[in-house]
């Protein structure tokens, strides 16, 4: 087999958190209406060559994990999220943007936007009949590595969003799907606009479970109040609050 042909769209290291075993983790599959108790972790959220067959993008998040990893470990060991505007913060910031961009999903949105787009522009074209346009289908060649670079340059955009560290509270657990950062905007949600989720968005929220026991919630603080105001680490009150928050996964998962 050609070396690193597998390229992760949610990393191992991330699905490990999530594993009792190391090697295994139990997941539901929508396609075939399955659980699986005992799936091997090295098969889960993966493409051939996702972000190019020359390697250099791969082996660039590969370098990047080796920093997020033990940064996830050290919030939910002491429970605790880095300070304001400090380095891991900042790592922080980039991490949720990294991986809300470089799954599967956010490659496939691009290549049904760029379809979408250019068949619109084409059909105005009188040298392109409708019958040339249904035999083709029009795709950037390396969506995710597109996707990728774009949101890479703007992590700074959530920098402002106040942040908490969400608890699961005994006899619960987080659960993580394939497209694990969620999007979201109760605030605009009753607007109906096509889009209430980019990252300068007001009314953003973002949630990403970091483990079975532990999630980061972002948030627009001139759009929500978080209580205890003066305290990064909040218990989730209830069973019903989970299960909540767990249905956020459920929905993004692909």
């Amino acid at each position: 087999m050609p070396a690193n042909k597998k390229h992760h769209f949610v990393p191992r290291f991330y699905l490990k958190r999530f594993s009792g075993t190391g090697t295994s983790i139990c997941l539901y599959s929508f396609s075939a209406k399955k659980l699986v108790t005992a799936a091997n972790l090295r098969n889960q959220c993966y493409r051939d060559y996702m972000y190019g067959k020359d390697q250099s993008l791969e082996h660039s998040l590969g370098e990047l994990e080796s920093a997020f990893a033990p940064l996830i470990e050290k919030i939910t060991r002491i429970s605790e999220l880095p300070p304001p505007l400090t380095e891991d913060h900042e790592n922080l910031c980039i991490m949720v943007v990294l991986q809300y961009a470089r799954t599967a999903y956010s490659a496939d949105v691009l290549n049904q936007f760029a379809d979408g787009m250019w068949r619109n522009i084409l059909k105005h074209d009188k040298r392109v009949t409708s019958e040339m346009l249904s035999r083709i289908r029009i795709v950037h060649q390396e969506p995710a590595r597109y996707v990728v670079t774009l949101f890479l340059r703007s992590y700074h955009l959530i920098m402002d969003l106040g942040y908490r560290l969400l608890r699961a509270p005994p006899g619960t657990e987080f659960i993580a799907s394939d497209n694990p950062v969620v999007m979201y905007n109760q605030l605009l949600e009753p607007t109906g606009l096509p889009s209430a989720t980019g990252a300068g968005a007001k009314g953003l929220q973002i949630f990403f479970p970091l483990s079975p026991t532990h999630l980061l919630f972002m948030y627009d603080r001139h759009a929500y109040v978080v209580t205890p105001r003066r305290q990064r680490l909040v218990d989730v009150p209830t069973k019903a609050d989970m299960d909540q928050l767990n249905i956020l996964q459920v929905a993004n998962a692909s």
